[in-house]
Order: C-alpha cells, then sequence, then structure tokens
C-alpha cells in the first residue's frame, strides 16, 4: 500500500472529520502563537515613546528583532528537539510561563541602552520556549489531508492582531505608561493563554486525547530517515536546498519589507501617501496565507512553494523598472505582502512532507532558526547599502536574484517521495 507524501491532488483521502475534531485545538494554537509574537508587535508603537524617554536611535531600539533572531537560532532546534521526544504539550504548559518572564524583563529597561539589548536578550531565551516549533507541530498531528490550510489559519493569526495591539500599545502608554505595555503582555499569557493551553493543547504523541483526527496514523504519510536523528538529516542535499532557499527568501522579504515605505517617500510620496500604499500589505498577507494554504492541500508542495518564492523578486522589479509609479507602488507591495505571508507556511508545510512529524521539531526548529537570522540581517544589510552609496539599487538587484535562486533551489528538491507501508 502507498500513501501520497505531498497530500495533493486527491492522492489521500478526504478527510472532513479533521476540522470538526481540531479546530478547538488549531484555536488554541493560535492563541498561543500569537502570545509569543506579541512583545515585537508592538516595538513599532513605542519607538518614539523609548527615543523620547531615553535618547535611544530607532536602529538601536529595533535591534530587538535580530536579537530575538539570535535567539531563535540557538534554542529552536533545541526546543524542537523536546517537543519530539516529549511531545508539544509539556514543553508547551512548561514554556508559556517561562515566556511570559520576557516581557516582563523587558518592563526593566532603561536608561542605558545596554539594559535594553540585555532584557530584549533575556526575552528571546524565554520566547524561544513557546515558539512557534510547538504550535506548528501540533496542527500538523491533527491536519494531514487539510494540512496547507490549517497551517495558514495558524499562521494568520499573527496578521489578526496588525489593528488592534497597536491601538492598545498607543492607549496603554497613553494611560499608565509603556512599561505597562509589557506588564499586560505578561497577564495575558498567564491568565488566559496558559489555561487554555492547559485545556486544548495535545499533540499526536501526547496520549489519547493527541491522537490525530484524519487517520489511525498519520506518521505512516511520513518519508522517515533511517535514524531519526538530526544528523542523518544534515546529510541530506534536500534538508539543505530548503535551508538555503528560506534563509534566502527572509533575507528577501525583510530587506524590502522594512525600508519598503522609506523606498516610497525617496521616489517623491509624502510619508501619508507611502502610508497609504503600505495598507495593501495587511490584506496580502492574509490572502497569501489563506490562499497558500488552499492551494497547498490540491497541489505538488515544492511547485507551490517555488512560485511563491519568486514573488518578492517581482516586487524588487517593479520598484526597479519605475513605470506607472502609484500602480507600481501598490502592485509591489501586493507582491511583497503575498510572499510575506506564505513563507512560514511553506517551510513548516514542506518539513512535514519531506522529514516526518517524528523528526518535525527538530528540522523545523533548525531551520527557523536560520530563518530568522536571514530576516534579522536583510533590514541591516539594505540599510547599509544605502547609507554607504546613498542608493537601493545595487542591493535591490542582489536580492531580487537571491529570490530566483531560492525558487530554484525548491523546485529542484522534486515532489516529496512516497513510502511503502
Amino acid at each position: 500500500m502507498k500513501h501520497a507524501f505531498d497530500g495533493s491532488r486527491g492522492d489521500t483521502a478526504s478527510c472532513p472529520g479533521e476540522w470538526r475534531a481540531g479546530w478547538k485545538v488549531l484555536g488554541a494554537a493560535m492563541l498561543c502563537y500569537i502570545c509569543s509574537t506579541m512583545p515585537l508587535t508592538v516595538l513599532g508603537a513605542l519607538v518614539k515613546p523609548l527615543s523620547a524617554e531615553f535618547g535611544w536611535s530607532r536602529a538601536a531600539i529595533t535591534s530587538a528583532f535580530l536579537i530575538t533572531a539570535v535567539g531563535t537560532l540557538f534554542l529552536a532546534p533545541i526546543v524542537g528537539h523536546l517537543v519530539d521526544r516529549i511531545g508539544p504539550r509539556r514543553v508547551a504548559l512548561f514554556g508559556l510561563p517561562v515566556m511570559a518572564l520576557g516581557p516582563i524583563a523587558i518592563s526593566m529597561a532603561g536608561p542605558s541602552l545596554w539594559t535594553w539589548y540585555a532584557c530584549w536578550a533575556i526575552h528571546a531565551f524565554c520566547q524561544a520556549w513557546a515558539g512557534n516549533v510547538i504550535w506548528a507541530n501540533v496542527v500538523i498531528g491533527r491536519f494531514d489531508r487539510h494540512r496547507g490550510m490549517a497551517l495558514a489559519v495558524l499562521l494568520s493569526a499573527h496578521a489578526l492582531t496588525y489593528g488592534a495591539l497597536p491601538a492598545f500599545t498607543v492607549f496603554t502608554v497613553a494611560e499608565l505608561g509603556w512599561r505597562w505595555v509589557y506588564y499586560l503582555l505578561a497577564a495575558f499569557v498567564l491568565l488566559i493563554a496558559w489555561p487554555i493551553a492547559w485545556r486544548f493543547i495535545y499533540g499526536v504523541n501526547d496520549g489519547d486525547r493527541g491522537q490525530p483526527a484524519s487517520a489511525s496514523d498519520v506518521e505512516s504519510r511520513f518519508v522517515a530517515t533511517p535514524s531519526g536523528a538530526l544528523g542523518d538529516v544534515l546529510k541530506q542535499p534536500q534538508f539543505w536546498q530548503i535551508a538555503t532557499a528560506f534563509a534566502l527568501a527572509a533575507l528577501v522579504i525583510a530587506g524590502l519589507f522594512v525600508h519598503f515605505q522609506v523606498v516610497l517617500i525617496d521616489r517623491g510620496m509624502t510619508a501619508m501617501q507611502a502610508a497609504g500604499v503600505a495598507v495593501v500589505l495587511g490584506p496580502a498577507s492574509l490572502i497569501g496565507r489563506l490562499g497558500t494554504g488552499l492551494v497547498l492541500d490540491r497541489f505538488t508542495s515544492n511547485r507551490v512553494a517555488a512560485i511563491a518564492l519568486i514573488l518578492p523578486g517581482v516586487s524588487y522589479l517593479i520598484l526597479l523598472l519605475g513605470g506607472d509609479w502609484l500602480f507600481g507602488a501598490y502592485l509591489s507591495g501586493f507582491f511583497l505582502g503575498l510572499a510575506g505571508a506564505a513563507e512560514s507556511d511553506l517551510m513548516a508545510y514542506l518539513v512535514s512532507r519531506y522529514f516526518g512529524q517524528h523528526m518535525f521539531g527538530k528540522v523545523y526548529g533548525f531551520l527557523l532558526g536560520l530563518y530568522a537570522i536571514g530576516y534579522g540581517i536583510g533590514p541591516i544589510l539594505a540599510g547599509n547599502v544605502f547609507d554607504r552609496i546613498g542608493s537601493y539599487e545595487p542591493i535591490f538587484i542582489v536580492l531580487a536574484v537571491a529570490a530566483l535562486t531560492g525558487s530554484l533551489l525548491i523546485l529542484a528538491l522534486g515532489p516529496p517521495r512516497e513510502q511503502k507501508v
């Protein structure tokens, strides 16, 4: 008997019961995933208050992104290994209270800039213990036929906070001060997220309540490595193709995402006009996430990923070629939003299909760290090039080529193999 590992093109039996049995777990995972992203999501609204109070530069304040990325690089593989060994539930119930210490630490920063760096280093350590490697593991164990869409729904939760959290931050700063933003985030994790995780978060190896909804043994649909060791995975060319492709993708996406509005202003737009164009990133992100999940469940996954990874390169080319500038700006932002939303979904999905759930935590954690580093370096690289030569054009050309390279690496993977069982 053969199972199709791609979960697409109708090769596996349709499992409508997946959503009925798994929606509560998915909802709980979404809430917990939001908690892991909140400290960085609110940071944009805190740049001016922090700069005004302490005199810190914007570059120094936003270095929090890179510090968090470094923490993810070193700790996500360790957390992933624990998830593979003892299941996501026990790691999650331990990790959420630990993660709550991160916002508390951030609230103690100042007035020295070095305290800001140190507090974010503490947060980076704490946040890794309740990061996406846990929540994605829970979801892929519950969903097989509809895994692409389930992952898309999970990761779209972050986009839902874009409007609410900045408004919450501005209100809290005005009424209570910026430190209370992080006090309240910590309270949310402990008083709301942790009890919900206790009630609903179960992985496939967390006992009877963790049994997958779609099949008696979802693991049989995976390609297993010979010994289940990360060392065996590291010897596989497929691993390094995926790792290189998504590290490049992170570099490309972040390099433009952070500088997008500045580029538009440099081209002659007012700050308000640039902000208006940037609004398209939100709807495009939601379309990209849900659309990617939909097509992943129906078409060959590496081809879908190859198309998604080339989209930010298209954004760069539109900006380089110019033309009808207003239309081009909106179009560039739309492609950027589509790609930026799709990539984290795609990486989790490809890992689950090429390496299996028994290896998911280790492999995804390792790749997530590399992706985070690329995301942290991209904005710095683009900014340094502009500071040196007064133009983004050379780095935009390089990053467009990088997008094409990543796309070709994923295309060369071929579809996930089939396994006889």
